[in-house]
């Protein structure tokens, strides 16, 4: 629920609340408070909220409890999501709290970054189209995005709101997977590659790539996103080097773009040189799964 007492309030009740199941739960992890409103972003700079600061001042103060600190995003930048983690985590060390984990336990992508659709002024169509776009091949961009992003972020947990029916899901009203559903099973499939490696070429928060490779050495991926924030992109140019196998390679490509979606694959053989072009004019994603072998042909 949305805090709708005082500043003061909100503390007496951590206060008394924290103190309480603490003692009658020792093991218990206890924090919050779920800001929404974390602070101001000008570039590369963040400076959190006033309320952040008290509440972190009160509990060292008052010695309360803080295992986590959760915090809240929205927008259209992954990277910004990334600025603010390291915001935060800072402001945590700074206080006192550095073994308090920093939760980013609600986001999800906006839109032209405003709430201006959802407003009680705003026509139906808008709120349509917002949705439509949260829910579709932007959104899926923006959350592949921001998974791949955060995996360099000083955060212990993002829980993406929400996996549910409806509204910000990733579900319709009928249970039907959405785009932005996709994402999701995009990311899932490129960490199963297990361990990363060196990649470069990506321009944060809007062109964003990573490569990884199983344990066995006999597969490989790589993802490539592209975020509604770089405008006027033509193909992507890939160059796979020092694959650790010294056979032909094929590479299995998935999309997930306004035409593709990500269960249709195709394979090809990998050019000598290890360069490929790839298909990304706008907002979307491409997986690649790289093994060992040749194509066959049906």
């Amino acid at each position: 629920a949305m805090w709708s007492g005082t500043d003061e309030q909100y503390l007496e009740l951590y206060s008394v609340a924290a103190r309480e199941l603490k003692s009658r739960f020792p093991g218990l992890r206890i924090g919050g408070p779920g800001v929404g409103g974390t602070g101001r972003r000008t570039g590369e700079r963040f400076e959190v909220s006033p309320f952040i600061v008290r509440f972190l001042e009160f509990c060292r103060q008052e010695r309360l409890p803080l295992d986590f600190f959760s915090w809240h995003a929205y927008g259209d930048d992954p990277q910004d999501l990334v600025i603010r983690a390291r915001g935060i985590r800072r402001v945590l060390d700074d206080h006192g709290f550095a073994a308090t984990a920093s939760c980013l336990n609600e986001w999800n992508y906006l839109p032209g970054n405003s709430w201006d659709a959802l407003s009680r002024t705003s026509s139906a169509r808008a709120r349509q189209r917002f949705y439509e776009e949260m829910s579709g091949v932007p959104g899926a961009a923006f959350i592949a995005a921001v998974l791949l992003e955060l995996q360099d972020a000083p955060i212990e947990m993002a829980n993406l709101f929400h996996g549910e029916l409806g509204a910000f899901g990733l579900f319709n009203e009928h249970g039907v997977p959405q785009r932005n559903y996709e994402a999701v099973q995009a990311v899932d499939r490129f960490l199963g590659t297990g361990e990363r490696v060196q990649c470069t070429g990506g321009i944060p928060g809007r062109l964003v790539v990573a490569a990884g490779v199983n344990a066995a050495r006999d597969a490989a991926g790589v993802m490539v996103v592209r975020t509604g924030l770089d405008t006027g992109a033509g193909p992507v140019r890939v160059v796979l080097a020092s694959l650790p196998w010294g056979r032909p390679t094929r590479v299995i490509q998935r999309a997930v773009t306004p035409e593709l979606t990500l269960a249709e694959a195709r394979t090809n053989a990998l050019s000598p040189d290890g360069r490929l072009t790839l298909p990304l004019p706008g907002p979307g994603l491409i997986l690649l799964q790289v093994q060992p072998g040749e194509v066959v042909k049906p």
